[in-house]
């Protein structure tokens, strides 16, 4: 009997303490409903975080063109990047913002590509001329190496992540036979406010028609609050006036100052400035 009696107790303590770890489904909304505020409150900071480390890969990315470049221009009698003079591509053979910049550029960069002799505008590599945030990636076209992008599905583009300095490739003048490009660094008599390249979403965001895509001098930035950029004297800054990073109304500025093209080819216009000297406001 004292037996019974004591396996009693202890079965209703046993029943009454599994009972208080129970969670009632108030209790257990309520847990579901803190955790939620939590993850609202911890995402944006997460995907902040994301987005400035694509930034700062981007930075790394620009710098590392604008090194490269300088010991191409070392070993070039202070030219800067010029592929072929005789073709008939404008800037696409000149260097500025294509694969011919990556040919220009591959023995100090060290980034190849895997055809031996591919056609002008085929020398993708890949790596520092793929911005983190775009969604452009390489393709092989079997005789040489383009990219694609949603805006350019299935090969084709020869435009890589980076812009800059496209008048300038485009319409400068020649200067001698052997250094035909006639650009130098010490050209700009401002070269820590001259941007040299830059993010650029250029063919590879939105369509035909819209700035974004056709705009030949600024696009818009793979970024959505910053357009990192190197300027001629190396250094780099994420710039963030809206049109500086963005395809609006006046973002030719990062290729032309305050000036028209024709200011710049003519060195008209205020403030007074050499031809095809410009210099922006933000650095």
């Amino acid at each position: 009997m004292v037996y019974l009696d004591a396996h009693r107790q202890i079965k209703s303590q046993s029943f009454s303490y599994s009972k208080r770890l129970r969670f009632s489904l108030i209790e257990l909304l309520v847990v579901i409903a803190i955790i939620g505020v939590l993850v609202s409150l911890l995402l944006p900071a997460l995907q902040q975080a994301r987005a400035s480390a694509r930034v700062a890969s981007c930075i790394s990315h620009v710098k590392q063109i604008r090194l490269a470049s300088t010991m191409y221009e070392t070993d070039n009698n202070g030219s800067m990047i010029y592929v072929n003079a005789a073709a008939s591509f404008g800037v696409w053979s000149h260097g500025v913002s294509n694969t011919s910049k990556e040919r220009a550029l591959a023995p100090y960069t060290g980034q190849n590509c895997k055809y031996e002799n591919p056609p002008l505008n085929r020398y993708g590599t890949g790596g520092i001329f793929i911005c983190p945030s775009s969604d452009i990636s390489l393709y092989d076209e079997g005789n040489g190496i383009s990219y694609q992008s949603e805006a350019s599905p299935g090969g084709g583009e020869s435009y890589n992540a980076y812009n800059g300095l496209y008048l300038h490739y485009n319409d400068g003048e020649l200067i001698d036979t052997l250094y035909t490009f006639s650009f130098r660094a010490t050209r700009f008599s401002k070269p820590s406010q001259v941007p040299y390249q830059f993010c650029s979403t250029k063919r590879h965001l939105g369509q035909t028609g819209e700035p974004r895509y056709d705009d030949p001098y600024g696009a818009d930035s793979w970024h959505e609050q910053s357009r990192p950029t190197v300027f001629i004297d190396g250094h780099v800054k994420a710039l963030t006036t809206p049109y500086y990073r963005k395809a609006l109304p006046g973002s030719d500025r990062i290729n032309l100052g305050p000036y028209s093209t024709f200011q710049l080819k003519t060195g008209t216009g205020a403030p007074t400035h050499n031809a095809w000297d410009f210099w922006i406001d933000e650095f």
